[in-house]
């Protein structure tokens, strides 16, 4: 199989690289910086944030938008684990159909955020994830976002991966799968890797993050149920 693979099937792997199922630290290229505002006026220490999959803006590669409504059925949920004067600690994991946390998911921890009160800005880390039983290797990752003075939105939040396409071969694509051609057809490209080879490709976007009220447990290390 070679350019026949469905970009769906390639969206739902782009989608879940950059929702970190299974993530350790992440190594980042630069993004514009946030917009600055007023300080935030309260503690974030313990708040969790929705991010509707759905209804992120895909600047890279462009096609990636036409079917994410289709791939994208949860939210990603961010859990400010800790807040210090200049670092925010944050974690993530997927939610439930009806948005709560999902118990059969895993919580992973990000690299810890520069806190520029009301400006949040993760950099340079280097993050694996599993699927379909296999390491997937992220690398460049860079989120920013800046804190609504209440605490309650990320507001001008960017996020952008350099994903290692080889790594989806074997497991979630057959070997030989053209991977670089799907993702031109999207409108990508495939850059060099950090070995020279031209198989990695960016994954950049742009959301939105609401507070929720739901009950958050950063311990949870499920991995399915």
């Amino acid at each position: 199989m070679s350019r026949v693979v469905s970009p769906l099937l390639l969206a739902a792997l782009l989608l879940l690289s950059a929702c970190g199922l299974g993530l350790e630290p992440m190594d980042t290229g630069a993004l514009s910086a946030a917009q600055g505002g007023d300080p935030v006026s309260v503690d974030l220490a313990g708040r969790t944030y929705a991010v509707p999959l759905s209804q992120v803006t895909v600047l890279e590669p462009a096609g990636l938008q036409a079917v994410l409504p289709q791939v994208a059925t949860s939210d990603l949920l961010f859990h400010v684990s800790d807040e210090a004067t200049d670092t925010l600690d944050l974690v993530m994991s997927m939610a439930a159909a009806d948005g709560a946390q999902d118990p059969c998911q895993p919580v992973y921890s990000l690299p810890a955020a520069a806190w520029r009160n009301p400006e949040l800005d993760i950099q340079d880390g280097t993050t694996r994830i599993d699927i379909a039983g296999q390491p997937l290797t992220l690398s460049r990752l860079n989120m920013q976002a800046t804190v609504s003075t209440d605490g309650g939105r990320w507001d001008t939040a960017e996020l952008a991966a350099f994903i290692d396409t080889r790594d989806l071969l074997g497991g979630s694509l057959p070997e030989g799968t053209d991977i670089c051609g799907i993702v031109e057809n999207m409108g990508g490209t495939c850059e060099a890797c950090d070995d020279g080879v031209e198989a990695c490709s960016w994954l950049r976007m742009e959301l939105q993050a609401t507070e929720t009220d739901i009950s958050y447990d950063p311990s949870v290390d499920a991995h399915g149920c």
